[in-house]
């Protein structure tokens, strides 16, 4: 077999290591997407210090307080024998709803910090339910099991947990059993007391034939609400007007319908799958958490947001650079041109610097501006360079309008929200397939002794040629 000169092996040896250096600046300028994407989340930050964070809402729970005082019997190893000796405790017994349906209206705004816009919402939610008679009555009545002891029970209250209560905007009234209660502040629940409850006094006064109840309420928040689905069965309905939802939790919807004017979104929950009570009673005892992490929400999001749009971009940087050269290598071995490794790095720099100017325009315009404004600069740029590389203006022309056509492809790519990852991996096959079929004829052994022969000529003064 006939080896390789040194020549073509040295030149294709030139043409990787450029292209890895050409690595180093995509690499910072990816890092420099990242510190944006940081200063963007502390944008989120401080809005939601002034305005409100993400909420979640637990409730309603009617909360039974009640005091225990009793005798029980113990061994007194002093007296060696058994006495009587009284105990006291208080504690608090957590119903349920038999049935709850909550109906969510979430309006969608922006607030700005610096240069960063960022999203928030406020909730119009109305929540409707009834109360377990039976249940009531059972626990009202066992105060006279026993003569031992004695259960009496304190005004009761109905109470809901809600992670930013500064969201809160208006103050609500609980209706309840054809009566009229407020709220107040705080959820009255150990160690999760942000929220609210409603004192409804003592049960026995309270019509027990008929507790179904209602309630309204206005809560500010950003990026996501959630709701912890308390109830035998729990009906959620959410409507808004972004686009844009993720749903999170334990639990998707049911029905859904997104379209480009919001989304309307419906879960039904049950106590069997839920597991809501033994979470509830857990919760008695001091142990929420297991409470509070089963919930399910929405997410407001935005689908391709700028800085996620230029990492993408990015992406492809090395995959744009290798075909400007490889197209560069082509040309070389073709029309005889002699290319230095200087105009191979130029214009590699040349396509480096499209994300750089990407990245800084999106900030503060729309994102096909920038990346219009971006791309036809580099293209421009390329094509008066190239004119002078290539010895022809139409060479030039054809090239630039290729390297626009990728441009244009590769804005699609990363515009797609689910089909991104196949779009570019057909776009690397295709372009594979072009490169194979049209270097299949040339012979690489001639074309390395052509660049050897040219290399131990001595270098002729040419003049721009402006035609192909």
């Amino acid at each position: 077999m006939k080896p390789i000169p040194k020549t073509l092996t040295s030149k294709i040896a030139f043409i990787v290591f450029i292209s890895l250096v050409l690595l180093i600046p995509l690499t910072m300028i990816d890092e420099q997407i990242k510190d944006r994407q940081r200063y963007l989340a502390e944008a989120s930050q401080a809005v939601a210090h002034s305005w409100t964070g993400q909420q979640k809402v637990t409730g309603p729970i009617l909360v039974m307080p009640y005091e225990v005082v009793g005798t029980k019997l113990v061994y007194d190893t002093s007296a060696e024998k058994t006495v009587e000796k009284p105990y006291r405790y208080t504690d608090k017994y957590f119903i349920k709803p038999t049935d709850t349906q909550i109906s969510v209206e979430t309006l969608d705004d922006v607030r700005h910090k610096g240069i960063y816009a960022i999203p928030v919402y406020t909730s119009k939610i109305q929540i409707k339910g009834k109360l377990p008679q039976q249940l009531i009555e059972e626990k009202l009545a066992a105060k006279n099991l026993s003569e031992k002891h004695e259960i009496t029970f304190f005004p009761a209250y109905i109470s809901m947990m809600i992670s930013d209560p500064r969201g809160i905007n208006t103050v609500p009234k609980l209706n309840l059993a054809n009566k009229s209660f407020d709220f107040v502040p705080g959820s009255r629940i150990n160690q999760h007391n942000n929220g609210l409850h409603a004192p409804i006094g003592e049960l026995s006064k309270i019509d027990l034939n008929n507790l179904t109840f209602n309630l309204e309420i206005s809560l500010r928040g950003m990026q996501q609400l959630s709701f912890v689905p308390i109830g035998n069965n729990v009906a959620i309905t959410a409507q808004s007007n972004w686009p844009h939802p993720q749903f999170t939790g334990q639990f998707l919807p049911t029905k859904l319908n997104i379209s480009d004017a919001g989304y309307q979104a419906q879960w039904q929950v049950t106590s069997f799958a839920s597991n809501i009570q033994n979470k509830l009673d857990a919760c008695e005892n001091g142990k929420c958490d297991e409470l509070l992490d089963s919930a399910l929400g929405i997410k407001h999001i935005e689908a391709v947001d700028v800085y996620l749009q230029s990492e993408r971009s990015t992406k492809y940087g090395i995959l744009f650079i290798g075909l400007t050269f490889i197209a560069f290598f082509v040309f070389e071995v073709i029309k005889q041109l002699r290319i230095h490794p200087i105009q191979y790095t130029l214009v590699g720099l040349s396509i480096s610097i499209f994300y750089l100017l990407l990245l800084s325009l999106s900030e503060h315009i729309a994102f096909i501006r920038a990346y219009t404004i971006a791309s036809m600069a580099c293209v421009s740029l390329l094509m008066f360079y190239l004119s002078f590389v290539l010895k022809s203006f139409v060479r030039a022309s054809a090239f630039s309008t290729a390297i626009a056509s990728l441009y244009a492809v590769l804005y699609v790519i990363i515009s797609a929200e689910d089909f991104a990852l196949v779009m570019g991996a057909s776009l690397v096959f295709i372009v594979l397939a072009i490169i194979m079929v049209a270097t299949r004829n040339i012979d690489w052994y001639q074309v390395s002794d052509n660049l050897t022969s040219t290399s131990n000529k001595p270098a002729e003064n040419t003049e721009f040629n402006n035609v192909d």
